[in-house]
């Protein structure tokens, strides 16, 4: 007589779990755009630049104060004893700055296609962000370096209302090239980073 074959048997999927009082409800997401990124550091710098020409340091009676300017070529560089953040420091700030808007301008221009594609600048122009990272970020990095030294030999800041605005302007700039910098080194065949935010 034939033996007869067990049939398997399903076992019930187990019953999905209770929803719980006070879960994720909704989410949100950021998305780091490519179209809205190349816009942050030439907007900022730009703005920066303008603040170079604002008093950064309070003076006296005699002095409304100094700028970035006046800190590396005026009289702000000539008394770094009193003062100081100025001196040859604050030269090489102001330069880094000077190259570092040129090239975003350039850089920007070249992103909306107003100036024309040049076959010899391909193979920099992944490397676009980084280069002006390069002069930014090091600027940046010479004004806390600055900033830091001033506060441990004097134990103030010395940056009045203008000076921190035109640091946080920095920041900001700072921020927007290592925005940048990622998207180029990414891809434009790769979707663009989002941030999810449970709520």
């Amino acid at each position: 007589p034939p033996v007869p074959v067990p049939v398997p048997t399903r076992t019930p999927a187990p019953p999905p779990p209770p929803p719980v009082v006070g879960d994720y409800t909704k989410l949100r997401s950021i998305v780091i755009s490519p179209r809205v990124v190349p816009w942050i550091a030439p907007i900022a710098l730009t703005v920066l630049f303008l603040l170079t020409f604002f008093p950064w340091l309070s003076g006296g009676k005699d002095s409304p104060g100094f700028s970035a300017w006046s800190l590396g070529f005026g009289k702000g560089a000539d008394i770094p004893k009193d003062f100081g953040p100025g001196g040859a420091l604050f030269i090489i700030y102001d330069l880094l700055i000077v190259f570092g808007v040129l090239l975003a301008i350039a850089a920007f221009l070249m992103h909306l296609k107003a100036i024309p594609d040049v076959p010899a600048l391909r193979p920099i122009l992944p490397w676009r962000a980084v280069i002006i990272l390069g002069f930014v970020g090091l600027a940046y990095l010479l004004l806390c370096l600055n900033i830091i030294l001033f506060l441990f030999d004097k134990g103030a800041i010395w940056l009045n209302f203008w000076g921190w605005l035109a640091e946080t302007t920095h920041s900001v700039a700072v921020t927007g090239l290592l925005l940048e910098m990622w998207l180029q080194l990414r891809g434009p065949t790769r979707p663009p980073p989002r941030i999810d935010i449970h709520t």
